[in-house]
């Protein structure tokens, strides 16, 4: 389902991802960066319902994180941070404010000074909406 081409699998593999993360906790964490790097190569979809259901994937992940006291390791945040301040200058409200949301939620898993690099690489993007 993960990397079917039809919008209906997307959504289901979308929804199983957050419901295992929201149910279990932090059982994930052995795969944590290959989620995260599947959920931002989902990011450049250009189906709005995939873009809100990984912005829920991704606000469930970071909650549960922060509940147990987990932090993004360097990689995992390389690995999340440039592709959603790539995209956070979207067209739709809902899309802009969750990317914007993540970005505030990253904060409090993941060293701010570490951060800050990523943050100015972000703002230096060609993505003028950002």
């Amino acid at each position: 389902l993960m990397f079917s081409d039809k919008l209906e699998e997307q959504l289901a593999a979308l929804q199983s991802w957050k419901m295992k993360v929201s149910e279990e906790g932090m059982v994930v964490e052995p795969v944590l960066d290959m989620l995260l790097k599947w959920l931002t190569w989902m990011i450049f979809t250009a189906n709005t319902q995939v873009w809100k259901a990984i912005l829920e994937v991704l606000s469930c992940t970071l909650k549960q994180m922060e509940a147990v006291g987990l932090l993004l390791t360097d990689r995992e945040a390389q690995i999340l941070m440039p592709n959603i301040l790539e995209r956070s200058g979207h067209n739709i409200a809902a899309v802009r404010e969750g990317m914007e949301a993540l970005i505030r939620q990253t904060l409090a898993v993941h060293p701010k000074a570490k951060l800050l690099p990523i943050l100015m690489q972000g703002l230096l993007s060609k993505n003028k909406r950002s």
